[in-house]
């Protein structure tokens, strides 16, 4: 059994299980309402009860309370500054789900091998219900195969990529294999989430260094990318002259806009900066 941890907002407990062998930790529950509440100030769920999983929340809001706990908990030194909150990726998703198993669910291959694990249509009574009242999986996780569909941070054509399947989905919607993606301004009763609590090797992430130019929507690089924060982001180093804090160089143009791209992707999923930067 992988070793839980727990972190306190506001006396409302989000529990974290660690992923074996992985830098990350999974919400060992969708976020209930009353998590959602203590963070955002608000519930916008259509079923209400504070044990019951948030709903009616967008991908933008979920990233957004993300962003809002990380602040939260550096604050108050319950994480360090190299942890953050953040949506865990659909291959990162599938891989907890799973927990080593290869059948449809992670209880085994027949629907009433579902409804020990999750909620759905066949069970569900029309209505969410409190997290964890199902059969965990290997990993300690609960209602990963039923209650509310989980956003992740994955992009598929203009829509983020959902697991997990919900109240109101059929068996075959349930599966550790099945995805959908929907807008992610979409807010429907259906629509939930799940943290995962990333750490930060020191060795891994070396941030650039930005100055506010005065008067102007931007920030400027202190310096020019170093080799390592290249490395770090490309996980190659093309530089002829070697050295961690020597200038990157041998880079196309090309080479830099990929650069660019690649590390607004990941700040924006470590919750380092908004969707707008």
């Amino acid at each position: 059994m992988a070793v839980e941890e727990s972190t306190k907002i506001n006396s409302v407990n989000i529990e974290t299980v660690q992923i074996p062998g992985k830098p990350y930790a999974f919400g060992k529950y969708p976020v209930t309402q009353k998590q959602y509440k203590s963070v955002m100030g608000k519930n916008p769920s259509y079923f209400r009860g504070g044990n019951l999983p948030v709903e009616k929340v967008s991908w933008n809001d979920a990233v957004e309370f993300c962003k809002k706990l990380t602040e939260r908990e550096r604050k108050l030194g319950h994480i360090s500054e190299n942890q953050a909150y953040r949506l865990p990726t659909s291959e990162e998703w599938e891989h907890a789900c799973r927990a080593g198993t290869t059948t449809t669910y992670y209880t085994g291959d027949s629907e009433s091998d579902l409804a020990r694990a999750g909620w759905y249509k066949g069970n569900s009574a029309g209505t969410t219900h409190p997290v964890g009242e199902k059969e965990p999986n290997a990993f300690g996780l609960y209602d990963m195969l039923g209650n509310v569909w989980e956003w992740t941070s994955t992009s598929r054509g203009l829509g983020r990529v959902n697991r997990g399947g919900s109240w109101y989905s059929n068996a075959d919607r349930c599966e550790s294999s099945n995805r959908d993606d929907n807008s992610p301004v979409l807010r429907y009763n259906i629509l939930g989430f799940r943290l995962v609590l990333h750490t930060i090797p020191d060795d891994y992430y070396d941030a650039p260094e930005t100055i506010k130019i005065p008067g102007k929507p931007y920030a400027f690089g202190k310096y020019p990318v170093t080799q390592k924060q290249y490395e770090s982001v490309m996980g190659e180093n093309p530089s002829y002259f070697r050295g961690g804090n020597l200038p990157v160089e041998k880079v196309s143009w090309n080479d830099a806009v990929e650069f660019c791209k690649k590390l607004t992707e990941r700040e924006r999923k470590l919750g380092h900066i908004s969707e707008n930067q």
